[in-house]
């Protein structure tokens, strides 16, 4: 509840800020302010008194969309049809912001057309394409300066990083280094920071190019997953879809745009 409180006065915020400058009415302020708190106010009804969505999911919509009352109900109905997982919010939260700012670049002007799974695997490639449309990926030599390696391979230092904090290094497959994240690192932050640190990265990063894979945004989710079982990386920034991660419990094979690939 103060999540949603806080991101509503948030909003509120940008309004009064709005009216000082002229662009709206105090009138139309108000009325803004009251159309505002009444839609969250009904969607909270619609769906968290409902438990189709939980409060603290709820919150982090709101927060994701900056408690726009429109985009929170596009993406609070599509979180409670299993469209978008919880976990993804927050990245939907940041292509929700490129699709405001970028709707000519899209198929869709309304995001309310953006209805079914097909369709929201859609929004989502086409808010990657507009942030990384000036990217060049070609994947980069890392800090390796000998050249007796291929470009785009984790290091011999950095390889032994992972290992210190037990992130164990397989070999090399098909030109893709594969690590394993063993579930006894659950919890460990050390261990989740030497992971985000090194094995999330990708080509074009330092050009805005980013991973979507939640275990490497958030420690939290790389904790639940360690909770179920181990997680593999496959890593070479030559590739563009690179890293890979795989996770048997979950039955998922996601490319570094958080993509099922299997």
């Amino acid at each position: 509840m103060y999540n949603q409180k806080k991101n509503m006065n948030s909003q509120l915020e940008i309004y009064y800020w709005q009216k000082l400058a002229g662009i709206i009415t105090e009138s139309q302020y108000y009325e803004k302010k009251r159309l505002l708190e009444v839609s969250i106010e009904q969607l909270k009804t619609q769906f968290v008194d409902t438990d189709k969505v939980p409060q603290e999911v709820f919150d982090a919509i709101l927060d994701a969309v900056n408690s726009d009352s429109a985009y929170a109900t596009w993406l609070t109905s599509r979180v409670a049809k299993n469209l978008i997982k919880a976990e993804d919010v927050s990245n939907f939260g940041e292509y929700i912001q490129i699709f405001d700012k970028n709707k000519r670049s899209f198929d869709k002007a309304d995001i309310n057309q953006y209805k079914t799974a097909n369709d929201i695997a859609d929004f989502k490639n086409q808010a990657i394409k507009v942030r990384e449309k000036d990217i060049e990926i070609t994947g980069t030599p890392s800090d390796d300066t000998s050249g007796s390696k291929p470009s785009g391979l984790v290091t011999k230092n950095e390889v032994a990083k992972l290992e210190n904090v037990g992130i164990k290094f397989m070999g090399i497959v098909d030109g893709y280094q594969v690590f394993k994240v063993p579930q006894s690192l659950r919890g460990n932050e050390e261990a989740y920071k030497t992971y985000a640190t090194i094995l999330g990265r990708c080509a074009g990063r330092d050009q805005g190019a980013k991973i979507e894979l939640c275990t490497v945004a958030s420690r939290g989710y790389f904790d639940q997953y360690l909770g179920t079982d181990d997680l593999y990386v496959f890593f070479n920034m030559s590739d563009p879809d690179s890293p890979y991660q795989f996770h048997y419990a979950e039955n998922q094979f996601m490319d570094r745009k958080d993509d099922s690939i299997a």
